[in-house]
């Protein structure tokens, strides 16, 4: 069985997880309460507008705002990526964060470190909610939870910083910031 249904346009894989698959791990009526909050607090923007990341708590009941250190990192080439340090997340909890429209409208390439703390995290926008189920094999899925479907490139940007996620780059702490975030 593949991360995602062969006919499921809302859900995106790598290639490599298609050919690896493994089912992702939380409780399913856990996670089905946590996307819709996810969902609910994108489309009534709760706490998610600004020009700022800005970084939640997902619980079965909320959506709650979430301290921590972040920063940009500068990237060869050009561009930059911006990456932040958390504080721990409460047992039975999953991480969330909002792109403001400045960044990308999809996951970022250190976007799976946010839902480390969990087999689930949750990258918010204005226009879109997305999860990002984390399999034990080490694959990934990101499923599009309210907003329009991905662009042809949108997808291909969201692919790619998946392939990240699961070469393990991003999550490498030997690494420097720029080895694990920049592609």
């Amino acid at each position: 069985m593949r991360n995602c249904a062969p006919d499921d346009t809302g859900c995106v894989e790598t290639p490599e997880s298609a050919e690896n698959p493994s089912e992702p791990e939380d409780n399913p009526e856990d996670t089905d309460k946590k996307d819709e909050i996810v969902v609910t607090g994108q489309r009534q923007r709760q706490k998610t507008s600004g020009d700022m990341e800005k970084f939640f708590v997902v619980t079965t009941t909320d959506l709650e705002r979430r301290r921590l250190r972040h920063g940009d990192i500068s990237c060869p080439g050009g561009g930059s990526v911006t990456v932040g340090t958390p504080g721990p997340i409460p047992s039975g909890a999953s991480a969330a964060h909002s792109h403001p429209s400045s960044h990308s409208g999809v996951p970022g390439p250190g976007d799976n470190n946010f839902g480390n703390t969990s087999n689930t995290g949750y990258m918010i926008t204005l226009s879109s909610a997305y999860s990002i189920d984390r399999a034990s094999n080490g694959t990934y899925r990101t499923r599009i939870l309210s907003g329009g479907g991905s662009s042809d490139s949108e997808r291909g940007e969201l692919v790619g910083n998946m392939q990240n996620w699961e070469s393990g780059n991003s999550s490498d702490s030997s690494k420097t910031p720029q080895q694990r975030f920049c592609r």
